[in-house]
């Protein structure tokens, strides 16, 4: 049975394998409050809340070690990585651009501030989408990771919490329409194709949503396949 790597965020960090091939499962605490994780090589890099962003190395998974660590100034609650550059939705402090090159030590290249809360961001192909509270859904082009332009905006009722992708569509919380789903096809004007209320499905508010096959997760709520309400 071939073994995997898997990375669990909720208030540690879990590296290990499935399989008779595989050693136990190793844990290390973190430092702060494990929102996001994002891998790139044999790396892992943890959205660590208040404590800003973790560098680990997963080469041997058994064995995860903590080489790095950057503070940020407000709190990191997710993160992707484009190359060498992590992109960090730091809360108040916009989003973070982060030079990750050199794992050890990590460094601040450049911020992208923002009228809001900013919670969610992903990447797909050479756009990072942010969820950036009241200010909306930001698109930037990151083909130059250490210097992303803006080129689509997105207004949502509401604001925009967190963001994930599957191919060119975006799924976005929003306090006040549950999930909303993006057309990403022209990122410089991504269209709102439908949302999903949640509140007849008793829930107050969104604040986190996870692609799982043919349907996603927000918070403790599964829709396989969801309905849309356009």
């Amino acid at each position: 049975m071939k073994c995997e790597t898997v990375l669990l965020t909720a208030s540690l960090i879990v590296a290990g394998g499935s399989g008779e091939c595989c050693s136990d499962p190793a844990v290390i605490a973190t430092g702060d409050y494990e929102s996001r994780v994002a891998v790139t090589g044999d790396f892992a890099l943890v959205a660590d809340g208040y404590a800003g962003l973790g560098v680990f190395d997963i080469g041997d998974p058994s064995h995860p070690i903590e080489v790095g660590r950057i503070d940020t100034p407000g709190f990191a609650g997710a993160v992707a990585v484009v190359g060498a550059t992590a992109l960090i939705a730091d809360g108040y402090h916009g989003l973070r651009v982060i030079d990750v090159g050199n794992p050890e030590s990590p460094s601040e290249i450049g911020v992208i501030e923002y009228p809001g809360w900013v919670g969610g961001v992903a990447v797909t192909g050479s756009v990072a989408i942010v969820a950036a509270g009241f200010g909306g859904v930001r698109l930037l082009d990151v083909s130059l990771p250490g210097s992303p332009v803006e080129i689509g905006v997105i207004d949502l009722p509401g604001s925009a919490r967190e963001v994930v992708v599957r191919g060119t569509t975006a799924w976005v919380t929003n306090d006040r329409r549950g999930v909303c789903s993006i057309d990403l096809r022209d990122p410089e004007q991504p269209a709102v194709t439908g949302c999903i209320d949640l509140k007849p499905r008793g829930a107050v508010a969104s604040d986190e949503v996870e692609i799982d096959g043919p349907g996603f997760w927000i918070d403790a709520l599964v829709f396989s396949p969801p309905r849309i309400e356009r």
